[in-house]
């Protein structure tokens, strides 16, 4: 199966030798996009917005917890 929308790192986690993405996971998008907002842009304040979908929910959190660890 090759998934081009599954973000939730749980989907690879399982062991499926015949599940593949080509996408980053939550765990490598939030962060990257959390990291290039505080060294590139250097805001003072940052928000996260979560329109609490599934999708939505997992880059929000891994956003959240890499900016809390930045400040």
């Amino acid at each position: 199966m090759v998934s081009g929308s599954s973000t939730n790192p749980k989907l690879t986690e399982q062991g499926f030798k015949g599940v593949f993405r080509v996408v980053g996971r939550d765990d490598q998008q939030g962060p990257a996009v959390a990291n290039y907002l505080m060294e590139t842009l250097k805001p003072k304040k940052a928000a996260v917005i979560d329109d609490a979908t599934a999708y939505g929910e997992g880059l929000a959190t891994r956003s959240r917890k890499t900016l809390k660890a930045a400040a």
